[in-house]
């Protein structure tokens, strides 16, 4: 028999025990919820703290990186090296007449940059 949300609740709170998926749903929230919460114990962040200090040393994931990229600098030589490979800026012959935009550019970064630093961050750790 389908109920609805209230009447199933109705139930439940009352014991009767419905065989459907949605009544035992609602026997299942209604166990947790008579549950005390759980509480962490005293000085947890602290202990947290401390466990991350102590594991300073390389991580994984670190020595995976670098066996990444040595990786990939031996494969770069190792095919330089095999092919008649002959590094050239052709492709970038186009570039050479808009050395002041580039100039331009990299200064409008930096101001950038320094305005972050100084006036934004600057009042967000204040």
């Amino acid at each position: 028999m389908n109920y609805s949300d209230d009447e199933l609740q109705d139930r439940v709170e009352k014991g009767v025990v419905d065989p459907t998926a949605d009544a035992r749903a609602y026997q299942k929230i209604f166990d947790a919820l008579k549950k005390e919460p759980y509480h962490l114990p005293d000085h947890f962040a602290d202990k947290v703290v401390d466990r991350a200090l102590a594991q300073r040393g390389l991580s994984k994931d670190y020595f995976w990186f670098g066996m990444g990229l040595f990786s990939f600098v031996v494969a770069t030589i190792i095919a330089i090296r095999l092919t008649d490979f002959n590094f050239s800026f052709g492709a970038l012959k186009f570039i050479s007449g808009y050395s002041g935009l580039f100039t331009f550019a990299l200064a409008f970064i930096l101001l950038i940059q320094y305005i972050d630093r100084q006036f934004i961050k600057g009042k967000m750790s204040a």
